[in-house]
């Protein structure tokens, strides 16, 4: 009688073949979200990946610009810190935020030339 019981476990009657079907559905369905997921969480991390590196090739170049000494070493002291780290909200938090100060110092230069330039021609 084992011999028998043995036998049938492996016979696919048609509700296990109805069960095995919308299982193999179920797997290949959230197979598919989940590499969906993962191909947006990774195109997002790429997007805030180049715009970091945009915020930093700009602070870069702000900074480039800037000529007097005394403005450059305000801000120089926190140039270690222009890379790209995780997690990446933060990275961009943090790097915007640089951007805003040496946006200010930027600015700042522009005026003094401007008004320096004004006085020169008067």
């Amino acid at each position: 009688m084992t011999g028998n019981l043995e036998s049938q476990r492996y016979i696919i009657t048609p509700t296990r073949s109805f069960y095995i079907a919308n299982c193999m559905q179920l797997f290949s369905a959230l197979s598919e979200a989940l590499h969906n997921q993962v191909r947006l969480v990774q195109s997002e991390k790429n997007e805030m990946t180049e715009e970091a590196q945009r915020i930093i090739t700009t602070i870069k170049q702000m900074e480039a610009s800037l000529d007097d000494n005394k403005a450059h070493h305000e801000y120089q002291a926190e140039d270690e810190d222009l890379k790209i780290t995780y997690p990446l909200t933060r990275c961009l938090q943090v790097l915007k935020e640089k951007h805003q100060q040496i946006s200010r110092l930027h600015k700042e230069r522009f005026e003094q030339v401007k008004s320096t330039q004004t006085s020169t021609y008067k």
